[in-house]
């Protein structure tokens, strides 16, 4: 059984990459979020938990106000926790033992391996993509099939794009509003989409209407899965279903191979119920958070934004 005083702290600087990646790779529940690179473009800082040599890891994005220190959930990172090769039932409850111990407050999301008791469920709806198209179709919910088979649709362009920041600028202007990311996030997901386009692992797709663009997306790859990561349509091409075509062109084109589709969401009824109708099934992620801070500081929100923004 795992106990949280074999688990040691490792600084950044000090951490040994290769074992690191060889971990997330073997592991089950190994996600590119968890990749040592990935990690270094989206978080102001972050160290980790290692248990052995690299048996066992978790990552842990901070950040500090008025010398307190806490944990935070970065930009375009829905998964975090423990990353395992082999795990004991008391493996993720010895790392969140550590994690509160070093740091007085926290709100993160835990992956979907990770499933503790006290940890609240999100949604996060996949497809698995080995199936031939016309298997993963059979699947598809009435009303997708109606909007897939709209008269207007057959106008629209599925193709391959190099103009990642097209997309990126059309979903910071289109949903900015409505998340806690700065402009700063922004940045940071070019600068993923340019890092990963030179291992080949960018997805980048959009559907056009007489050479305009109608929606777009951007998806990240590793061996495992692949990752929707931003998904963009103005709305001319919500007129047109473009997004509906588009999903539906991805899923196509790596139909019949062993990656899963990973929507990254979402709780949200309207989103979720989207995504269901492309038959995808919900595979959970977690979320925990505690706060061991002094009064009257105990009494705020125990929300990091809030926290963090605000009073300190």
């Amino acid at each position: 059984m795992a106990e949280a005083g074999k688990i040691k702290l490792v600084k950044r600087n000090q951490l040994d990459t290769v074992k690191w990646e060889r971990c997330i790779s073997l592991a089950p529940n190994g996600l590119l979020y968890a990749e040592h690179y990935y990690l270094d473009m989206v978080c102001d800082r972050w160290d980790a938990l290692v248990m052995g040599d690299y048996e066992a890891v978790m990552p842990l994005p901070w950040k500090s106000k008025m010398g307190i220190r806490y944990l935070y959930q970065p930009p375009f990172v829905q998964q975090g926790g423990v990353f395992y090769v082999a795990a004991d039932n008391n493996l993720v409850n010895a790392f969140l033992l550590k994690a509160r111990q070093l740091f007085p407050f926290g709100e993160i999301n835990l992956n979907f391996q990770n499933n503790i008791k006290n940890a609240s469920a999100r949604n996060n709806f996949i497809i698995h993509l080995h199936q031939s198209y016309e298997d993963i179709r059979v699947r598809y919910k009435n009303d997708l099939l109606r909007n897939l088979n709209r008269p207007d649709i057959k106008d629209l362009k599925y193709s391959v794009t190099n103009d990642h920041r097209a997309i990126a600028k059309l979903y910071q202007q289109l949903y900015a509003g409505r998340m806690s990311y700065g402009k700063q996030a922004f940045d940071d997901l070019i600068r993923l989409c340019e890092r990963l386009s030179e291992s080949g692992q960018l997805i980048a797709r959009v559907a056009r209407s007489e050479g305009k663009l109608a929606a777009g997306c951007i998806c990240f790859r590793d061996e495992k899965r692949i990752y929707l990561i931003a998904s963009a349509t103005p709305e001319e091409g919500r007129k047109m279903s473009a997004n509906h075509f588009l999903l539906d062109a991805i899923i196509r084109e790596f139909s019949g191979t062993d990656l899963i589709l990973d929507f990254e969401g979402s709780d949200l009824p309207g989103v979720a119920h989207f995504y269901q109708n492309f038959g995808a099934v919900n595979q959970p992620y977690y979320f925990t958070g505690w706060n061991r801070l002094s009064w009257p500081l105990r009494m705020l929100k125990p929300s990091y934004e809030q926290f963090a923004l605000t009073y300190l």
